[in-house]
């Protein structure tokens, strides 16, 4: 970092360490970024774009977040916004939709992509894990009452 950066550039680079340690959710170093662009190049770059609705909303100095899971990438900067009360969530956007700092948070709240895909193959792993001990079942009975019997011609 150059000397004489604005706080905000100090606290994206906070963020981006933040990013880069892998404690976030997902644990997907390198793919998020945070940077301090000037509004009027974003306005350009966002034109005609899915993100166009969001230009509006580009007014005062700003740091721009930006990843392939936005749930990920909500939960680090609403983290980070929590323990930084000078780093504030004014809203976001996801492709067609610009959404509000209540949006943000919610997206924060939800569960990381990693843990949904997990639950969902836990889910559909459930009744063939039970199909297996159904049908593992009917040879174990027949051991047992073997044993039993067994036991009982032994016993007389």
């Amino acid at each position: 970092m150059r000397a004489g950066a604005s706080a905000s550039e100090k606290q994206c680079t906070e963020v981006d360490l933040e990013f880069e340690s892998g404690t976030e959710a997902g644990g997907c170093r390198g793919s998020r970024e945070v940077r301090v662009v000037k509004n009027t190049l974003v306005r350009r770059a966002v034109a005609e774009t899915p993100f166009a609705a969001l230009a509006d909303r580009m007014v005062g100095p700003l740091a721009y977040g930006i990843g392939p899971d936005p749930v990920a990438l909500a939960k680090v900067l609403n983290d980070f916004a929590k323990s930084n009360e000078k780093f504030v969530i004014t809203g976001g956007a996801m492709p067609g939709q610009v959404m509000s700092a209540k949006e943000i948070a919610a997206l924060a709240a939800l569960p990381s992509r990693e843990e949904l895909i997990a639950r969902l193959l836990g889910t559909m792993q459930a009744p063939i894990a039970k199909l297996v001990r159904t049908l593992n079942e009917i040879p174990s009975r027949l051991v047992r009452t073997l044993a039993a019997v067994r036991d009982a011609k032994a016993a007389s």
